[in-house]
């Protein structure tokens, strides 16, 4: 038997049914959209099912740490295998050391002993060495696997694809059952237009284009997205505006208004991705949930979009950290199991100018120290405060954390604009898929072939493995086989393409065929 529910914020108590979702968590104009070739014409509660994990996708930008600054060190990864000859690649235990009360992998990776635990330490994995195999430049979507959206030249035939959250996002394989779902994924991020995620304008029919989408502004709405309490069934109800727009659509579809004879094709697409929006909608209004007590956000005053709140580390820690309560009671309560997060650049106080110089000038030590400082920020006030709010018991021995992967990218690999050795840090093991409390090494610590004589750290990158063949592998952790994901001829995730990955117009260099053999399967002894 499901409960009323009411929700209390700022003081105030509300009473929400489904026209509040539809009012305020839709996000879709009930308009019937322009069609030129016309134009002259008139039971949530229960937990998901543990094998079938949630994900949740943090980027931030620039990257440029240092090596030594970023990764554990290179001794504490002595195991050894060779993927290929003269390719030998490393791993090791992840080596958690406290003193004085801080615990650390690395610089970056440190944080207090009480939130950075030996416990999840054992649930982390810290990789190094996968590539993207051409030149990204500043880039949106490509740490998850659309590499078209950037600011350098593209090669010939790449085009925007979906990103693999939205790949996840309307799979069945990842949502076999929709029933609780009032969000199949969400967005949070420093801009309103988007920028980390990218998906089909008509993702049910997998057509009309590959869009950024928008990002969330504001904790308290996108919590009211994902938590509309159920009908009460002592109120008669109104049909809903929806369910009218909806059959319109369907009439004018089939021509029931002798239209649709009359609509071009690029009409008829408007139309039909427009009509998978409605449908969605619809979808949505019939989910009743109920989950129990759920923390409601409440200071709205952290989720501005552009004001001083970005400018302040501790305003963005609240901020990002109530987004944080939301991806939480999601995920517990099962209303939705996919989020994306990309967080402003800068995470470093008492700064008055303009932080793409730091990045692009963190090759020197003042710079870097900087960089190092606003990515351990990051690390403490929203990944691991995210790691901690998960890590709760969820029956069987395991978390909401264990049957979860986070994963943490950065727009660029150890130099500014360079594709090479793009980091990634994850927490859980995506429901035992991963093996996790490791340190993985994917580089040729022997191939000089990228190698530069500019400065010291140009001199020390090395290639390593691709970064599509990691995506292939987090696709497959959410139970979605090649089958559905891989483009004809390709094997991995994103674009395939071999090309310059130094930064500008340096030779180009080539990964070699063992690289892009098989993209499909695990990386060395990551699969658990």
């Amino acid at each position: 038997m499901t409960r009323k529910r009411t929700h209390r914020i700022d003081g105030t108590v509300r009473q929400l049914n489904r026209r509040h979702f539809l009012l305020g968590a839709g996000g879709f104009a009930l308009s019937i959209p322009f069609l030129e070739s016309l134009d002259q014409e008139a039971h949530a509660g229960v937990p998901p099912y543990a094998a079938n994990p949630r994900f949740v996708a943090m980027s931030t930008g620039h990257g440029a740490v240092w090596p030594d600054n970023m990764f554990p060190l290179d001794n504490t990864t002595p195991n050894t295998f060779d993927v290929a000859p003269g390719h030998t690649i490393h791993h090791g235990d992840l080596q958690l050391t406290t003193s004085s009360g801080v615990s650390s992998l690395s610089p970056v990776l440190s944080a207090d002993s009480s939130v950075l635990t030996a416990s999840l330490a054992s649930k982390m994995m810290v990789i190094r060495g996968l590539d993207v195999m051409w030149y990204i430049g500043h880039n949106a979507g490509g740490a998850l696997g659309n590499y078209r959206a950037h600011n350098g030249d593209t090669p010939v035939g790449m085009v925007h694809r979906p990103t693999i959250d939205q790949v996840m996002a309307w799979s069945p394989s990842f949502y076999p059952d929709l029933q609780n779902v009032l969000a199949r994924s969400m967005h949070i991020g420093k801009t309103l237009g988007g920028g980390l995620s990218w998906g089909y304008a008509n993702p049910a029919t997998q057509s009309g284009g590959v869009n950024s989408i928008p990002t969330s502004q504001s904790s308290q709405a996108l919590f009211n997205q994902i938590f509309v309490p159920p009908t009460d069934p002592s109120v008669q109800q109104r049909p809903l505006v929806v369910d009218r727009v909806v059959e319109s659509y369907r009439r004018l579809r089939d021509g029931v208004w002798g239209a649709s004879a009359r609509l071009s094709a690029a009409d008829r697409q408007k139309l039909d991705d427009q009509m998978e929006r409605f449908l969605e909608v619809e979808r949505k209004l019939g989910v009743a949930v109920d989950c129990g007590s759920i923390n409601v956000p409440t200071d709205e005053a952290h989720n501005y979009p552009n004001g001083s709140a970005d400018q302040d580390v501790s305003e963005l820690t609240k901020k990002y950290q109530l987004y944080n309560d939301v991806i939480a009671s999601a995920f517990i309560c099962g209303t939705s199991k996919i989020a994306t997060v990309q967080p402003p650049d800068r995470w470093y106080d008492n700064f008055s100018g303009i932080w793409h110089e730091v990045a692009h000038s963190a090759t020197g030590s003042a710079a870097q120290s900087k960089m190092v400082a606003s990515h351990n920020n990051f690390f403490k006030a929203v990944f691991l405060d995210l790691c901690n709010k998960l890590d709760v018991d969820e029956g069987n021995g395991t978390t909401v954390l264990d049957n979860s992967l986070i994963m943490w990218a950065q727009e660029c690999g150890e130099l500014t604009h360079w594709s090479a050795s793009v980091p990634v840090v994850t927490a859980g093991s995506a429901a035992g898929y991963f093996n996790t409390g490791k340190c993985y090494d994917y580089r040729n610590r022997n191939n000089l072939e990228l190698a530069m004589n500019n400065n010291f750290l140009a001199q020390q990158i090395r290639p390593g493995l691709s970064y599509n063949q990691w995506l292939a592998n987090v696709l497959q952790s959410a139970n979605i086989p090649p089958s559905e994901f891989a483009w004809p001829g390709e094997t991995g995730y994103g674009d395939p393409h071999r090309g310059p990955i130094k930064y500008g117009c340096d030779p180009l260099v080539t990964h070699p065929d063992y690289v892009v053999a098989d993209m499909n399967a695990p990386l060395p002894f990551i699969k658990a």
